[in-house]
């Protein structure tokens, strides 16, 4: 598999005892300048890093000698605009990747065409209007990252995909429910939009989902009757559904700034594999459950800004792995465990304040 990256020099000094400088870093930016066209062969171009702005070069509006290409990445650079139309011409490109550069403008629809494509990521760009759906159609797609754009819209009712990581942007309307049939889904991070409605009740049985994050949404529907969640898991109004707990490989949940309401169900006892919970400026009423003692990978806690009441419960003390807690602005009230005494030695942030009475 040959390779054209900033780290080819080092496999080139294997063979030939030869050292590498900054020097051998710009003479391969002109080679990406002046002579592509010769590289037939390539399966991996990696020309991250290398200040190169503007588009691509003219010379190469058409890239059909690339017909190898698997893997593409520009990455760091200040390239305005996505590759040409004749992109499409790189039927077995699977890797597509232009993050934090300049690319302005709609979304480039004529990345539907890599129907080998696994792997799209446009993270920190200024692209503009709604996702193209045909990207949607390409059957390979594994991973899509469009994170810090300026993306509208809605998603597609249609969406079979493992990764989709979407945060702060401009997406509106609904979570699409066919979400609940990607059984192989493992991260679902669409923060910071607009998203509104229920969230798809059967994502709760997504097993394998080990990261969901959408706070910073609209999610609640307050026009929906709040007592039929009782029968369909739904999140209606806010509410976790007390079957959130199935999500056993669940890493992250974030749901902050939500509006959700009703308690924290004791479920989430079976989220072991949980390092940060989230649910921070929200609703929430109740107590905190003791349950959340039992998930000892927990690293951060973040529970402030709610209506909470009650006491602090002493197993949230037997969490070894915990480093970030806070509990502030709450109704929490009593005093505080005989274990608070014994907290974790690697706690790095700890806030208890504006928590009423508690000694």
């Amino acid at each position: 598999m040959e390779t054209l990256s900033p780290l080819a020099s080092k496999v080139a000094c294997i063979a030939t005892n030869i050292s590498t400088d900054q020097s051998a870093l710009l003479a391969l930016k002109a080679r990406f300048v002046t002579g592509l066209e010769s590289l037939a062969a390539l399966a991996i171009i990696d020309i991250s890093n290398m200040d190169i702005v503007g588009t691509i070069p003219p010379q190469y509006n058409n890239l059909h000698f690339f017909s190898e290409l698997q893997i593409l990445i520009l990455d760091n650079n200040g390239f305005t605009a996505i590759p040409p139309a004749s992109i499409s011409n790189l039927s077995k490109l699977e890797t597509l990747s232009v993050s934090n550069n300049h690319l302005q403008g709609s979304f480039p629809k004529d990345i539907g065409n890599l129907l080998s494509l696994k792997e799209l990521v446009l993270v920190r760009n200024n692209l503009t209007g709604s996702i193209s759906f045909s990207i949607f159609n390409i059957s390979s797609l594994e991973t899509l990252a469009l994170t810090y754009n300026q993306l509208s819209g809605s998603l597609p009712a249609d969406i079979k995909i493992k990764s989709i990581t979407i945060i702060s942007n401009q997406l509106s309307g609904h979570i699409p429910a066919s979400l609940s049939n990607c059984t192989q889904l493992y991260e679902l991070s669409l923060s910071y939009n607009n998203f509104n409605g229920i969230i798809p009740p059967e994502i709760v049985n997504l097993e394998g989902l080990q990261l969901l994050n959408l706070g910073g949404n609209h999610l609640q529907d307050k026009k929906l009757n709040t007592s039929s969640w009782l029968l369909c898991v739904k999140i209606v109004s806010g509410i976790i559904p007390a079957k959130i707990g199935n999500l056993r490989n669940l890493q992250q949940l974030q749901l902050e700034n939500n509006g959700i309401v009703g308690s924290i169900p004791r479920s989430i006892r079976n989220m072991t594999s949980l390092w940060i919970l989230n649910f921070k400026t929200n609703n929430l009423t109740g107590v905190i459950p003791k349950e959340i003692g039992k998930l000892h990978k927990l690293e951060k806690l973040y529970l402030q800004f709610n209506e909470l009441s009650g006491s602090i419960p002493e197993e949230l003390f037997n969490i070894s792995t915990l480093r970030r807690v806070s509990l502030s602005t709450n109704n929490l009230s009593g005093s505080l465990p005989l274990a608070f005494g014994y907290w974790p030695t690697n706690l790095q942030f700890l806030n208890l304040l504006e928590i009423t009475s508690v000694e």
